[in-house]
C-alpha cells in the first residue's frame, strides 16, 4: 500500500473483520427505563454517520434531519474538508464517511469510519464513541461524542480545512427556529463573520428555545485537551437555529502527520427549562471532572 500511497475503503474492511455489522440508513435507538433517549444513524446515510434523535429527560427531541433547505443537514453531525474533499455537502464531488463496523452497548456505539473521497481512495481514519445517559446531578441528558482521527496507511498527511461552521453541528427543529439568543462560557457574543453568524472561543456554549411550546436549554461542551482549546463556536440565530463546535479551519487549517492521532471529545447537555451560565458552567465543570483523558 505504501508504494501507490493509495487505499481504498475495501481495502480497509479487512481490517475492521468480526465487528457487529449496522445496517446504513436505519436509525439505533436508545432507550432509559423504556422512554427514548438518543437515536443513531449508521453511515453512509446518505454520507456520513450521525446522531438523528435526542431528547431532553421529559422526551422533547431537539434535532433536525434532511431539512428541505439544506439537505445535507443531519441532526447532530461531524463534517470538514479533507485534503479538500468536501465532506460537509452532499453533492456528486463530495467525499462520505463510511461505516466500517458498530460495536453496540446500552449506553451507545463505538463506530469505526473511512472517510472517502468519490475516488474510492481513504482519506482520514476515525474512531467514534457516541454515548448517552440522564446526568441525575445535573438533571439534565449529557451526550458524549468522542472522534480519534489518524492516517490511512500509505498516507503521511491530511490538511484538515472548512467553512466557518465546519465541525461538530447541530440543526435544531423548526419549533426552535428564530428564539432566544446563543450564549457562551466567554460572556461575549464573537465575532460577525456573515450576516448574524458568528464565531466565539469559549469553553462551552449554549442556547434557549421552545421545543413544543415548552422552554428547553442545550449546551455543547469541549474538552480543554482538544487541538485548538477553546473551542471556536459558529452560531446563526437567524433564517434557522445551528451551532457547532469549530477548529477555526477557515482561518487556519490543522495538518494531521505522522503517528500523532488527532481526538475531539465534546459533549451535548440538554434541560427541560431555561438554564442559567452557573448552571451550565457547573454541569461543564461536573463532565470534566468525570472524563479524564
Amino acid at each position: 500500500m505504501r508504494g501507490t500511497g493509495v487505499v481504498t475503503a475495501a481495502s480497509l474492511v479487512l481490517l475492521c473483520a468480526g465487528a457487529m455489522a449496522a445496517e446504513p440508513g436505519t436509525p439505533i435507538p436508545f432507550t432509559v427505563n423504556g422512554a427514548p433517549l438518543f437515536a443513531y444513524m449508521p453511515g453512509p446515510a446518505p454520507s456520513r454517520s450521525y446522531v438523528v434523535e435526542l431528547r431532553t429527560p421529559s422526551g422533547l427531541n431537539v434535532l433536525r434531519d434532511q431539512v428541505a433547505d439544506h439537505i445535507h443537514h443531519h441532526g447532530l453531525m461531524m463534517s470538514f474538508m479533507v485534503d479538500k474533499v468536501d465532506f460537509w455537502a452532499e453533492t456528486p464531488e463530495c467525499g462520505k464517511q463510511i461505516a466500517q463496523s458498530l460495536e453496540k452497548t446500552a449506553a451507545g456505539i463505538s463506530e469505526r469510519l473511512v472517510w472517502t473521497g468519490t475516488d474510492g481512495a481513504a482519506r482520514l481514519l476515525e474512531s467514534r464513541a457516541v454515548t448517552a445517559a440522564p446526568d441525575a446531578e445535573s438533571g439534565c441528558t449529557l451526550l458524549r461524542w468522542r472522534s480519534e482521527f489518524s492516517l490511512p496507511p500509505g498516507r503521511e498527511k491530511a490538511e484538515l480545512t472548512g467553512s466557518h461552521y465546519h465541525g461538530l453541528g447541530m440543526r435544531f427543529i423548526a419549533a426552535m427556529d428564530g428564539q432566544g439568543p446563543f450564549f457562551n462560557a466567554s460572556g461575549v457574543p464573537g465575532e460577525i463573520v456573515r450576516g448574524e453568524e458568528r464565531n466565539v472561543p469559549a469553553d462551552w456554549c449554549a442556547y434557549t428555545a421552545k421545543a413544543e411550546g415548552k422552554p428547553v436549554t442545550v449546551a455543547m461542551f469541549a474538552h480543554p485537551k482538544n487541538a485548538r482549546h477553546p473551542a471556536v463556536w459558529f452560531t446563526m440565530p437567524v433564517g434557522f437555529a445551528y451551532m457547532s463546535a469549530t477548529l477555526n479551519l477557515h482561518k487556519e487549517p490543522l495538518v494531521l502527520e505522522g503517528g500523532e492521532p488527532l481526538l475531539l471529545d465534546y459533549a451535548v447537555a440538554l434541560w427541560d427549562g431555561t438554564k442559567t451560565t452557573d448552571d451550565i458552567e457547573k454541569a461543564y465543570r461536573r463532565w470534566l471532572a468525570d472524563s479524564p483523558r
